[in-house]
């Protein structure tokens, strides 16, 4: 509710600063989606990154991106996320933002129906992933991996994968990313 009468404020002030414009919206997108009101979140989104794009903004255009995708197990899997992934990924540099890039590359691996080959972009993630040095990217990555054994049916490896991508979880001490891998471990 705050949100919404501070976009509505910001809205009313033809002077007012788009950055803080697009990280209010931002913050709205990811309150409403945090209660489950996924279709107003990505509007919400939507709108975020259509003012980081008109300014140039990269940062704010990945930001939005993958919130608007949202976590693995609701994230949206379409066209249209596809292609902000994309977007994003052309403001990533790799070699210096490896966490970053893992995150849309594990985004991309949950999206087989639109992005082929989707393992390739899991594989790509977890290598990322593991140049941070850092268990929480390491988990997102492996847990898009886990979803890609089943392409070929490698239960063996999907158990070896949640294995791994709950020891990452564990080390992050992130309940969210043990919860996930828990999971895939039941699942597999």
């Amino acid at each position: 509710r705050h949100y919404d009468h501070a976009v509505s404020l910001l809205a009313m002030d033809p002077g007012a600063d788009r950055r803080r414009r697009c990280d209010v919206l931002h913050a709205l997108g990811e309150a409403r989606m945090r209660n489950g009101e996924l279709a107003p979140g990505q509007a919400s989104m939507l709108e975020a990154l259509s003012i980081a794009r008109e300014m140039g903004d990269g940062p704010r255009v990945v930001r939005a991106a993958l919130a608007y995708c949202g976590p693995p197990r609701i994230m949206r899997r379409d066209e249209l996320a596809a292609s902000l992934v994309h977007e994003a990924l052309r403001w990533v540099d790799p070699e210096t933002q490896p966490a970053v890039a893992s995150r849309l590359h594990a985004n991309l691996a949950l999206m087989p129906a639109v992005e082929f080959p989707a393992a390739g972009h899991a594989a790509r993630s977890v290598i990322l992933a593991e140049r941070t040095g850092d268990p929480a990217v390491l988990a997102t990555a492996l847990g898009s991996q886990w979803w890609r054994c089943f392409d070929t049916a490698d239960v063996q490896r999907a158990a070896e994968t949640a294995q791994r991508q709950l020891g990452a979880a564990q080390a992050a001490a992130n309940p969210e990313l043990e919860i996930d891998a828990a999971i895939n471990q039941l699942e597999t």
